[in-house]
Order: structure tokens, then sequence, then C-alpha cells
């Protein structure tokens, strides 16, 4: 059960770590260098009813909060990066595919505001 948990929060993660939609608020979209260090909190898997550890690999999906470091460019001079810890809320995501005990997972979301 626990093999499974990891397995699908690591592919979430690595899904967060290489998505590049993120904005500010405002509209201003990040020119992103790098992720890392993501953090998941309040998962909810989908679909709900019925779905444990025992049969994590039948989740289609869910939803879920992050925070991460998040390293990009400035808007005003572009030879400037900027490091800062961000938080995001309802990070959307599909599971494409799990074979093995390894899930893969893709942000269904536009758009990330932070």
């Amino acid at each position: 059960m626990i093999v499974k948990e990891q397995a699908l929060q690591q592919a979430i993660e690595l899904a967060v770590s290489h998505y590049d939609c993120f904005y500010e608020r405002g509209g201003v979209k990040l020119e992103i260098i790098s992720i890392s260090d993501v953090q998941l909190s309040e998962c909810r898997l989908y679909p709900s009813e019925g779905l444990d550890g025992s049969n994590l690999e039948k989740c289609t999906g869910g939803r879920c909060n992050a925070s991460f470091r998040i390293t990009y460019k400035s808007h005003q001079d572009k030879n400037l990066q900027i490091k800062e810890i961000r938080y995001c809320e309802h990070v959307d995501f599909d599971v494409a595919d799990y074979k093995e005990e390894k899930f893969i997972v893709k942000i269904t979301n536009k758009r990330l505001t932070l």
C-alpha cells in the first residue's frame, strides 16, 4: 500500500517539477528555469469512492496543492534569476499510465497561478 502511495506522489511531484505554465497574479507568465523540492498537500484522488491503497492503480487522477522552490527569469532583467518558495492551489492531474507499480501523471491545468 505505501509503495503505491509513494509512487503516485513521486509521479505528481515529477509532473509539477516539469510543468512550465506558471503565472504570477496579474496574468504574467513566468519563464521557468527550474522547480524543485515539491511538497504536496490536501491530495484528493479520483475516483474517490472505494479507492484505497490496495487498489490505488485504479486512480484516474485528482487534485492537490503544492509548494516548491522555483527559479525563473526576471521580467525586468533577463539576466537575473529569481529563486523563491511558492505555493499553488488546485493542481489537477490525470493518471496517464500505470505499469509495474509506476505511475505516469500529467498536469491538466491550462495554467497555474501562484
